[in-house]
């Protein structure tokens, strides 16, 4: 069962900083989901994070470690199951 959200909006504001997302890009999930508390556990524990350029970025593995956090493996298939792509993928160009 994917739950849906009544009358969202055709795109929504995203970090308050005029960018939106549409409605289309947003990824649903089912309550029913196994391992949804760990999913949604290591979706929500990194800390947003910058690079040297000044750009925000997710916060490094090597950083989660340094706080005595795992790997979040099951959000990193989770997020790459759903990442746009854009030309072939081989593992000729990983």
């Amino acid at each position: 069962m994917v739950e849906r959200v009544a009358a969202v909006p055709q795109y929504l504001q995203c970090g308050g900083k005029g960018r939106s997302l549409r409605s289309d890009d947003l990824i649903a999930r089912s309550s029913e989901c196994e391992h949804l508390d760990r999913l949604i556990d290591e979706l929500s524990t990194p800390r947003k994070d910058y690079d040297n350029s000044g750009r925000s970025k997710v916060e490094s593995k090597k950083d989660l470690d340094e706080r005595d956090i795992p790997s979040p493996n099951l959000a990193d298939a989770f997020v790459m199951a759903f990442a746009r792509r854009t030309g072939s993928f081989t593992l000729s160009n990983i």
